[in-house]
């Protein structure tokens, strides 16, 4: 069961990522941003990250070069939580508190661990393909295995901030951190 479950996730990842970026073979940035934006539909956040209920869900990228920032804006304007996503470059220290969601793109540890120690415990989902990403305490690191992506869950971490995934996301990552739990689900 759990098998069709992914293999229904990933084939709707696929039709969603067709539409968005048209027809044809995908690159692996295009298939980022199709997990990005379906983390944010999975993902709740607490009713205090929103200045209203019309506030946009801000999604900050940070150690992004242009080519990657502009597949992103394929996803820019679209809706996720009944919430227009709005996407931001050049955020730093305690403005990435602003963001709803930070994608890490190409950063060394060093890189990584200052965002995540300027965040502390605010409700920011954060996303990178840094390996070692979920282990430091981020909340969703993708990976790539024989050429498809997948991704891990740290749950402590999202909890540590107010947030939590849909059942249907956790069911599909390939590791769940969740010390609640007493370890890692694979």
């Amino acid at each position: 069961m759990a098998a069709l479950k992914r293999a229904l996730f990933f084939l709707a990842l696929g039709f969603y990522a067709n539409f968005v970026f048209g027809a044809g073979a995908l690159s692996e940035a295009q298939v980022k941003v199709a997990f990005v934006y379906n983390f944010a539909k999975f993902t709740t956040w607490p009713a205090t990250a929103f200045s209203s209920p019309q506030s946009p869900l801000t999604l900050c990228l940070i150690r992004t070069n242009d080519s990657a920032a502009s597949v992103f804006s394929a996803i820019e304007g679209k809706q996720a939580q009944g919430r227009t996503l709005q996407i931001k470059r050049g955020i730093r220290g305690e403005d990435l508190k602003t963001c709803h969601i930070l994608y890490i793109g190409e950063a060394d540890e060093k890189s990584t661990l200052d965002a995540l120690r300027s965040l502390g415990e605010a409700p920011v989902l954060t996303i990178a393909d840094t390996e070692g990403f979920t282990q430091s305490g981020g909340m969703i690191e993708l990976v790539a295995i024989d050429s498809n992506i997948q991704f891990e869950v740290n749950l402590d971490a999202a909890r540590h901030a107010g947030m939590s995934f849909s059942a249907q996301l956790l069911k599909l990552s390939k590791v769940v951190l969740d010390s609640q739990a007493k370890g890692k689900h694979q």
